[in-house]
């Protein structure tokens, strides 16, 4: 029956908004900190990534006789070489690098191939007598790469690994390009080690020795690729490039000189609120602190319930009503008609508190008024009085 007489009106007005507004003002400065800490930890310029690419092509081949097994044309890349037939290989290898910016390099390169038994033991084979320089993008260097010291190489690892000798050795031709110059204006040291990987089988007695692509020697046709390729890439990062952006693309520099602002802005805002909010927390009015402190526990209504629906107890303090409403777990109704009343309602008792009442002997309300029966019905029996 209790519920009939009460209105609600909605939660409680005065200052709870501006509490409200202090919480926003507080999170938006945070947000704004956040993005600080992201833009003063930022470039303002991004980098600029200027790629490149370099790339390696090496052929061989020998002349033979018309009735060998190559024919006229001699030996050609791809082929398998056999020490019978061939005793020395003229290597081209071509080397090119490439980008979308403007390159111009100068540099070096020296051709060496490397004989490795597989075990970690290997020798070297200068191809080319001595290191030759260039001047570009591109360069060819040129050698020779002879059977007889692929033999005494290969039978010099063999002799030191004993019985563990493998049957065939990989033959590695490397550049070793150094170079520098400029890529759109900007300097640039890069180097090119890629090598380009053959087999080399010793003769045995029942056949010559051999070389030939790594490939080739793993089963593929005999006739295998014309060329055989190697590449590597690589990027140089240019600072200053174009305006560093933040995330939802926001540029660093506005983000920086933003986020300061914000910060600025919403510190002065929280500091006069914050004065005003601790102004009316520690009023002289009663009915003013109440609303400052408690405002997310108080509910608005137009009227509350009274006698002979209810028992009402009449509370000493505000203080004493909160810790009702938390026991009860009951809210806080508040009536601002005929002065400010607070009351939490359970069962068949309403607990009230009243900052402003009418004397007892009186039957009038303020002003001279007749109470309404309807309005305030607890004026017709006594008040139990708890302290």
């Amino acid at each position: 029956m209790a519920a009939k007489h009460i209105s609600s009106k909605g939660t409680a007005a005065g200052p709870g908004p501006r509490i409200d507004a202090l919480l926003g003002v507080g999170a938006l400065a945070l947000c704004a900190v956040v993005v600080a800490g992201f833009a003063w930890t930022s470039p303002t310029r991004a980098a600029k990534v200027l790629s490149y690419e370099q790339t390696g092509t090496l052929s061989y081949s020998a002349p033979t006789g018309a009735d060998s097994l190559y024919g006229a044309a001699g030996v050609t890349s791809g082929q398998p070489v056999y020490s019978n037939v061939v005793q020395s290989l003229a290597l081209s290898y071509n080397y090119a690098a490439r980008s979308s910016a403007d390159l111009r390099l100068t540099g070096s390169e020296h051709l060496v191939a490397t004989v490795s038994d597989g075990l970690g033991a290997t020798r070297s084979i200068a191809v080319q007598s001595r290191v030759s320089r260039f001047s570009g993008a591109s360069t060819v260097a040129m050698g020779t790469l002879r059977m007889g010291e692929l033999a005494s190489a290969t039978a010099s690892l063999a002799q030191s690994a004993g019985s563990r000798a493998p049957q065939s050795y990989r033959v590695s031709v490397t550049p070793s390009i150094s170079a520098h110059g400029l890529i759109d204006g900007h300097a640039l040291e890069m180097r090119f080690d890629e090598p380009v990987n053959l087999v080399y089988t010793p003769g045995t007695s029942s056949g010559p020795a051999s070389l030939a692509p790594a490939a080739a020697a793993q089963g593929s046709p005999p006739n295998g690729p014309t060329t055989l390729v190697s590449s590597a890439g690589g990027s140089v990062r240019i600072p200053g490039g174009e305006a560093a952006m933040l995330p939802l693309g926001l540029p660093v520099l506005a983000g920086r000189v933003g986020s300061i602002l914000v910060v600025l802005v919403a510190g002065s805002l929280a500091m006069l609120m914050g004065r005003r909010l601790l102004a009316d927390a520690t009023s002289d009015d009663e009915r003013v602190r109440i609303a400052t402190r408690y405002a997310s526990s108080l509910v608005e209504v137009a009227a509350l319930p009274g006698p002979p629906d209810l028992v009402v107890v009449e509370m000493a303090s505000f203080e004493g009503l909160l810790q009702v409403s938390k026991r009860l777990e009951c809210p806080i109704l508040h009536r601002r008609e005929k002065g400010d009343v607070y009351a939490v309602v359970d069962s068949g008792t309403i607990y009230r508190y009243s900052l402003s009442t009418w004397p007892d002997s009186s039957p009038e309300g303020p002003n001279g008024s007749a109470p309404h029966p309807e309005n305030d019905r607890t004026l017709l029996m006594p008040m139990i009085s708890v302290r």
